[in-house]
């Protein structure tokens, strides 16, 4: 099994490390080409559809209407989900490099986290999941629009809003589909654990890249609600490719990053509505970022804990 443990820390530090390529780099943001992604000296398939072919059945709801119910269910969905999340992470390591590797890898990681618990035999999470997952296949057609809706405005966030707005129409489409399964759940038994349980793998899978840059674009904010209405994606769009997206997801997630830590070291303040609780416990005692010199912000590894 692929173990790569990838903390926030890491991502700060690559962020600081793109800043210094942006200026000179000509790549778009979100282009994903074979010849961007790859390590160009070993000439490895690098592919939308090696990925694609990886699978996503890791990503509940996205391609079925119905997921494991028994024991004996589980444990063969166990080998199929820890497959697939390495074949994933396989792809990522030969295919991806710097910032778009590294956040990447800290949503793959969440969803193995995730499913590493509820795969291990007496585990509470097995517990949970066993009793939550009659609840959701109860719900299951529309907890698969719910999902599939998900993956497409994130490709919609990714390919038709203004660059500086990209990352805040996903995060208010994670809302939409917080509230999209809120309600798919509202009818079934044993709703009230059965549904945090559910909405909770939501929140640590797909929130894990946001909780850092949503701000106030929340679930049922006002700020959501200025947003501009996106177009459609383009007749005839193929699926996404849902392991991808997640990908898309974390890229979204470290250009807002990267914006917020331009803003404080300019203008000598933190955003209000950025959560700086999760900054803190990686600062030295005494050290803050927002104190460093703009002209090399290199130096805000010297206040984080080693």
């Amino acid at each position: 099994m692929i173990i790569i443990r990838v903390s926030l820390k890491d991502i700060m530090l690559t962020v600081l490390t793109y800043q210094k390529v942006r200026e000179t780099s000509k790549t778009p943001l979100l282009g994903f080409h074979a010849p961007v992604l790859c390590h160009a000296e070993e000439n490895r398939d690098c592919s939308k559809e090696r990925l694609r072919a990886c699978g996503s059945n890791f990503v509940l709801y996205a391609n079925t209407t119905r997921i494991a119910e028994t024991t004996e269910e589980l444990r063969q969905a166990c080998q199929l989900w820890t497959s697939q999340i390495e074949c994933s992470l396989k792809y990522i390591d030969d295919c991806l490099d710097g910032t778009t590797r590294g956040t990447c890898m800290v949503v793959l990681k969440a969803a193995e986290e995730d499913f590493e618990a509820v795969c291990t035999e007496g585990n509470e999470m097995e517990r949970l999941y066993l009793q939550s997952s009659p609840c959701g296949n109860a719900a299951g057609p529309k907890l698969n629009v719910c999902v599939r809706n998900m993956f497409r405005n994130l490709q919609k966030a990714t390919e038709k809003a203004a660059p500086n707005q990209a990352v805040y129409h996903a995060c208010c489409y994670f809302g939409e589909l917080l509230d999209c399964v809120d309600a798919s759940l509202g009818d079934c038994d044993n709703t009230a654990e059965s549904k945090e349980f559910i909405m909770g793998r939501l929140e640590h899978i797909f929130g894990e890249a946001f909780s850092l840059v949503c701000g106030t674009y929340t679930r049922g904010s006002a700020s959501c609600t200025t947003l501009p209405v996106l177009p459609e994606l383009d007749p005839g769009a193929a699926e996404p490719v849902n392991n991808l997206m997640l990908c898309y997801l974390g890229e979204l997630a470290r250009e807002a990053l990267l914006n917020i830590f331009n803003e404080s070291w300019q203008f000598g303040v933190v955003p209000q509505d950025w959560k700086i609780s999760r900054l803190v416990p990686l600062l030295k005692p005494g050290k803050s970022p927002w104190t460093l010199p703009v002209t090399d912000p290199s130096h805000f590894q010297d206040v984080l804990e080693k």
